[in-house]
């Protein structure tokens, strides 16, 4: 994040200053900061909901911790969000010890030069130690953020795949009813064609039944017919007979007649 870090091992060289102590606490400080912002630059990458940490640290291709020496400092790269907030919530905790430390350390010296100077360094890590808060408090509610808006998306999410199923559901639900109600319109046209073939059929078997009772009905009729006309060939046959016997035995007589003469 460009953070400037001051190196203030020159500005405690009084004698009064309590220099091995306050140089041991610094150090700590400085520690414990860098591991701090360290550990920050990780746990904004959650907030920006870049997961893919950089794992070419290691191999002193750069990264989150800024190379091989940082890695250790940073710890593995695969933590949750939830640890790297613990452990920051920690860190900062231990630096504000630190810096109780080092104010203790610094009142308990008596030089004025060297208490002005110790006042300014305290001073100075106080203000780290703010800025890191802030920007923890910061990225936490950035992520807090993210993890909402992301947790939205996936129930919007969740919700359009739900209505374009249940879409999908009453389309092929349609298409089903469409199918059962061209299939249905098909099974009635053909009865519809059945139907008008049937009456077709029993109009014709009507008609031939009716001609097949006029037939009956005229039956006796022609019965009688046939048999008058029997009758009356036969008394035709008789009168033609009786016709050719009168003029046979006229014939004889003529001829009788003729050779008696």
């Amino acid at each position: 994040r460009g953070r400037v870090r001051v190196a203030w091992s020159g500005m405690a060289a009084t004698p009064s200053t309590p220099l091995v102590g306050g140089a041991e606490v610094r150090a700590e400080a400085r520690r414990v900061e860098n591991i701090l912002d360290a550990k920050l630059v990780l746990y904004a990458r959650f907030a920006r909901g870049d997961e893919k940490h950089d794992r070419r640290a290691s191999s002193g291709q750069g990264g989150a911790c800024g190379g091989s020496d940082l890695v250790g400092m940073c710890g593995s790269l695969d933590k949750q969000p939830a640890d790297l907030e613990h452990e920051i919530e920690q860190l900062l905790m231990q630096l504000g010890e630190v810096n109780d430390r080092m104010s203790r350390l610094y009142t308990s010296s008596t030089s004025v030069g060297s208490g002005s100077t110790s006042r300014h360094v305290l001073q100075r890590h106080r203000e780290i130690l703010h800025d890191l808060a802030q920007e923890f408090n910061k990225i936490k509610t950035n992520l807090k953020s993210a993890e909402e808006r992301q947790e939205l998306l996936s129930t919007v999410r969740a919700n359009i795949c739900e209505h374009r199923h249940s879409t999908d559901m009453l389309l092929r639900e349609r298409n089903a009813l469409h199918t059962c109600d061209r299939l249905t319109n098909d099974v009635i046209s053909n009865a519809e064609a059945t139907k008008a073939a049937l009456a077709n059929q029993r109009s014709v078997f009507s008609s031939v039944g009716s001609r097949l009772q006029l037939l009956s009905a005229l039956a006796p009729r022609a019965t009688t017919l046939l048999g008058a006309i029997e009758t009356r060939k036969l008394r035709d046959k008789m009168l033609l007979g009786a016709l050719i016997g009168g003029c046979v035995s006229l014939i004889l007589l003529y001829r009788l007649a003729t050779d008696g003469a």
